[in-house]
């Protein structure tokens, strides 16, 4: 069925596609949702620059107005990030969005959507949802499915990041990607990383070295009809934590958001803050350099695609 919503794509994307130049996209909920106001904006900046120096497009992607945004310019991107998105959209909440007039940024999976709703097959973000089935009494994120999830195994974009959040299970999360048939491309990896720390204990099925290799694969991927694929791709060396540092930290603080019911919509920036502050600091650096590095990849993966 042919969607009645169009999309709003901005001038500087369309020129970018006209000219052939490589366009990425860039989920926004991290920037509004997790980092603290200005480190958001700054690292918004830092991506940006790093994919222009790399000669391509960032465009970020929200709901804007209620309309479907590819673009957003610099003032909306600053109004989004400090308090300007009093929600983060997923998937299934763009329906409502769209039709209350809302300004949302959105989730990887909403994301997805818009960006392969305007021809961008490459999309960045930190971490995508991933699947949890620890039983413990008490814990309503028992046998909890990401919507992004779901949507890579409808939707044929690429999605570079550093690994599912924190507080999944990285096994059963590769698990669900093997069910709904998405690959996981393990970029200078053999394993599926950990968030915030580069070594992973869950084999990939595939590896790429190079951003043509890895555009190699996506090329088979979508040429066999396939949906989305993760490119898994480590934390950067020296921003990375070690596993010393990360897990105790990780497990205190899932503890207390267990404790104190924290939903799933206010879980990330409770993680982050509270992560953040048992790694003086650490924490934030990792998720800054993850988002600006996975930018950078993303766009050099898009211009090794076939056009």
């Amino acid at each position: 069925m042919q969607s009645s919503i169009t999309l709003d794509v901005r001038p500087e994307v369309t020129a970018a596609f006209q000219a052939a130049q490589p366009v990425v996209a860039l989920v926004t909920a991290p920037f509004a949702h997790t980092l603290p106001w200005p480190a958001n904006l700054e690292t918004y900046r830092r991506a940006e620059a790093a994919v222009r120096q790399e000669g391509g497009v960032l465009a970020a992607v929200a709901v804007w107005k209620g309309k479907l945004t590819v673009g957003l310019n610099a003032d909306e991107m600053q109004t989004l990030v400090k308090g300007g998105s009093s929600q983060r959209a997923s998937r299934r909440d763009l329906a409502k969005a769209v039709a209350t007039g809302g300004t949302v940024a959105t989730t990887v999976s909403a994301s997805m959507y818009i960006a392969w709703r305007a021809g961008i097959r490459v999309l960045a973000t930190g971490a995508i949802g991933g699947a949890s089935r620890d039983i413990n009494e008490g814990d309503d994120r028992a046998w909890d499915i990401s919507a992004d999830l779901v949507e890579l195994s409808n939707t044929p974009v690429a999605v570079v990041t550093a690994g599912a959040r924190s507080v999944h299970n990285l096994a059963y999360t590769a698990e669900v990607l093997e069910t709904f048939r998405v690959p996981v491309v393990g970029y200078g990896t053999d394993s599926f990383p950990t968030f915030y720390m580069r070594a992973g204990n869950y084999p990939v099925p595939a590896r790429a070295d190079t951003p043509a290799e890895a555009a190699a694969l996506l090329t088979a991927h979508w040429g066999m009809d396939g949906a989305g694929i993760v490119i898994a791709h480590p934390t950067p060396i020296d921003a990375a934590l070690s596993p010393d540092e990360l897990l105790p930290a990780l497990q205190s603080v899932e503890k207390q958001a267990t404790q104190a019911h924290v939903g799933r919509k206010d879980l990330s920036p409770f993680l982050m803050d509270r992560l953040d502050r048992l790694t003086r600091g650490k924490a934030l650096r990792a998720y800054e350099a993850i988002l600006v590095a996975n930018a950078r990849l993303a766009v050099q993966i898009e211009r090794a695609l076939p056009r």
